[in-house]
């Protein structure tokens, strides 16, 4: 399986990204089964490769392939089962570039974590202050598709917190 994951994830052509994506969404999905020391050696092998998967590989006409392996990977899920890739997202979300020349990197940064935000709903209170934070600062991003996520984190971070009983 390696060595067929590491073909797709290297070739950039939006097929092969989104069996990339496939493949290694249901890997990972189905390792609950299996006894812990597999699940970490596949984790271990999984999370160096995380910036390339969801960092450089992302391209505009591959983010919502990749924005749906995240929603595979924390719908109806324990985010504990994936921390390597709790972890990736939340810090790219933190150190993202929302102003840079090119929208790509914030537009990538953002759209994980929200997919990651959505799909864990009540269980992401404990990342809903520093995502509103981290989102606050862009309000008066230039890139528009900056702002339509900010104002996307300020509506579903407000979901979250009712749904805790957390009104501020």
């Amino acid at each position: 399986m390696k060595p067929i994951l590491d073909k797709l994830i290297a070739n950039i052509d939006q097929n092969k990204q989104r069996a990339a994506a496939e493949l290694l969404a249901g890997i990972l999905g189905g390792s609950k089964h299996w006894p812990l020391a597999k699940q970490q050696v596949l984790w271990e092998w999984t999370t160096p490769l995380l910036p390339k998967i969801l960092g450089s590989n992302v391209k505009t006409d591959t983010l919502n392939i990749w924005t749906t392996f995240v929603e595979y990977m924390f719908g109806g899920r324990d985010p504990r089962r994936s921390q390597p890739l709790v972890d990736y997202i939340v810090e790219q979300g933190v150190n993202a570039d929302y102003n840079g020349e090119s929208s790509i990197e914030a537009s990538r940064s953002a759209s994980f974590w929200r997919a990651m935000a959505e799909e864990l709903g009540w269980r992401f209170g404990a990342w809903v202050d520093q995502y509103v934070e981290r989102h606050w600062m862009e309000l008066a991003s230039e890139h528009d598709e900056v702002r339509a996520y900010v104002a996307d984190a300020l509506e579903l971070s407000g979901k979250i917190k009712v749904s805790e009983g957390d009104y501020g």
